[in-house]
C-alpha cells in the first residue's frame, strides 16, 4: 500500500494538471486504474500536492485580496471590505455576538463556536477573521479554522458536525461584501487556498456568490408560524392531521398521568440531558452516534452556555411519573430549533414522541416566526414542513487541487475501502 502511494505521489507531482482531468474522467467511466496506480489511491494522494494559486473572479481586486496576517489591510480601496485576522475567539466575542443577534441561527452564535472549539479545536489552527466595511466597522465574522488532514490543509467552518446550518456571521444586506472578503481570504498567501463550506443555506445564495463546486444538498425543514397561534396553525393543516394531533394527546392523558416539564436553568441541564440521552439511546438501541463521548461533551458545554443566555429549551414528558420522552431545542431570535429527541420504546403505541413534539410547537407558536425542524428527511418532517430551503456543501477554490478534492468526495463510493475510511476519519463524513 505504501509503495503504491509513493508511486502515485511521484507520478502526480510531475503530471498534476493532466492527472486532474484523467482522474475525473476515469471516475465517471468507472475506471479504477491510472496506468499501474489505483485511481482511488491517486485521487487521495492528490490532496498532498502544493496548492496552485487561486484565480480570483473580477469582483475581487488585488488590493482587497492582499495579505491577511493579523492586521487591517490599510491599502485596500475604500469601497472594498477589509480583513483582520483575530488571535482568539475571545477577541471576536463582542462583534460576533452583535452580528449573530441579527440572525435566527443558533449555530451562528459565539457560544456555539466556543463550545465546539473547546471540544474539537485542539488539533486545528484557528483562522477566524473579522470583515470590516470602508469605515472600519465590523460587518461580518468568518468563523474558520485550518484543518491539517492526511490529505493536506484546508479551511473549514467552526461548528461543523453538530451544526445543521453554517456560514459567515453577518446581516443579510452584507452577504455580498462578506462573500467578496471570503474569496479574497481563500487566495491570500497564508491561506490553504481551499475551503470546504458545509451546510450553508441554499436561499442565502452563498454557492452563487462564492462559485464553489457543489458536493451535496441536504434538507433543512421548517414550519412557518408568522402571525399564527397554535389553533390558527392547525387550521392550515388537513382535518385528518388536526384530529390525529388532538386525539393522540387526549388518549395518552386519559389512560395515564401525562405531565410536561420545561428545563431552562443551568443547574438542571446535566440531569435533563442525561435523561434525553438515555431515552435517545433506548429509541435507537445504541445504534446512534449523536451522543458519542466527544459529542456528549460538546452538547453539555453548549447547553450550559445556552441556559445562561436564555436560549435552552429541554422539554420532558413523564407518563405515570416515569420519563417517557425528551426534546432538546433552542429559542434564538425569531426561531425555535428542534434539535433532537429521545423516547421510550415502552410508550410507542401512544406515539409519545409525537405528542411531545406537538406540545413543543404549541408552546412557542405565538412567540416565534419559525419552528425549525432542521436537517433530515424523516417522515414526520415531511408531514410538518411548510418550507424547505435546504443547505448545500461545496468546495471553494480553483486550480487542479480543489478539482481533485471535489472528485474524491463526489466519487468516494468508488475509492478503496481504506481510503474511504481515511476520508471519513479526516472529514467526519
Amino acid at each position: 500500500m505504501m509503495d503504491a502511494g509513493e508511486s502515485a505521489l511521484r507520478f502526480i507531482s510531475g503530471h498534476a494538471p493532466t492527472v486532474a482531468v484523467v482522474m475525473v474522467e476515469s471516475a465517471k467511466k468507472g475506471t479504477h486504474m491510472i496506468g499501474s496506480i489505483p485511481a482511488g489511491l491517486a485521487m487521495a494522494c492528490a490532496f498532498v500536492l502544493e496548492r496552485p494559486r487561486f484565480t480570483r473572479p473580477d469582483s475581487v481586486d488585488e488590493d482587497s485580496a492582499a495579505g491577511t496576517g493579523g492586521h487591517t489591510h490599510g491599502d485596500a480601496p475604500r469601497s472594498s471590505p477589509s480583513l483582520v485576522r483575530l488571535p482568539s475567539l475571545e477577541a471576536a466575542r463582542d462583534s460576533w455576538t452583535e452580528l449573530a443577534d441579527q440572525q435566527d441561527n443558533v449555530f451562528a452564535t459565539w457560544e456555539w463556536a466556543s463550545s465546539w472549539w473547546r471540544t474539537y479545536g485542539k488539533r486545528h489552527e484557528l483562522f477566524v477573521h473579522q470583515v470590516l466595511d470602508e469605515d472600519g466597522r465590523p460587518i461580518g465574522i468568518l468563523p474558520l479554522y485550518i484543518a491539517s488532514t492526511r490529505f493536506g490543509r484546508l479551511m473549514r467552518l467552526i461548528g461543523n458536525g453538530p451544526a445543521d446550518q453554517l456560514g459567515p456571521v453577518c446581516r443579510a444586506e452584507h452577504r455580498q461584501p462578506v462573500a467578496t472578503a471570503l474569496l479574497a481570504l481563500i487566495s491570500a498567501p497564508d491561506s490553504p487556498g481551499i475551503l470546504l463550506a458545509e451546510r450553508m443555506r441554499t436561499d442565502e445564495h452563498w454557492g452563487d456568490m462564492l462559485g464553489g463546486r457543489h458536493i451535496r444538498h441536504e434538507s433543512f425543514s421548517l414550519i412557518d408560524l408568522e402571525g399564527l397561534d397554535w389553533d390558527e396553525w392547525l387550521e392550515t393543516r388537513s382535518a385528518n392531521f388536526r384530529q390525529h394531533v388532538r386525539k393522540g394527546e387526549r388518549r395518552l392523558a386519559r389512560d395515564h398521568r401525562l405531565e410536561y416539564r420545561l428545563v431552562t436553568d443551568e443547574e438542571e441541564v446535566l440531569g435533563a440531558l442525561d435523561t434525553l440521552i438515555t431515552l435517545h439511546n433506548a429509541r435507537w438501541e445504541g445504534d446512534s452516534s449523536a451522543f458519542g463521548p466527544s459529542r456528549r461533551a460538546f452538547h453539555e458545554d453548549f447547553a450550559r452556555a445556552a441556559a445562561r443566555r436564555g436560549w435552552l429549551r429541554i422539554r420532558l414528558a413523564t407518563v405515570d411519573g416515569e420519563p417517557a420522552a425528551a426534546w432538546l431545542g433552542y429559542r434564538f431570535g425569531g426561531a425555535a430549533s428542534s434539535y433532537l429527541m429521545g423516547r421510550s420504546p415502552a410508550w410507542s403505541k401512544y406515539n409519545v414522541g409525537s405528542v411531545l413534539r406537538m406540545h413543543a410547537i404549541r408552546e412557542v407558536a405565538e412567540e416565534v416566526r419559525e419552528f425549525r425542524l432542521l436537517g433530515g428527511n424523516e417522515p414526520y418532517k415531511q408531514r410538518l414542513t411548510t418550507l424547505n430551503p435546504g443547505v448545500d456543501t461545496f468546495l471553494v477554490g480553483s486550480g487542479p487541487l480543489p478539482w481533485m478534492a471535489h472528485a474524491v468526495i463526489r466519487h468516494k463510493h468508488r475509492l478503496p475501502g481504506r481510503v474511504r475510511g481515511l476520508l471519513a476519519a479526516q472529514l467526519g463524513w
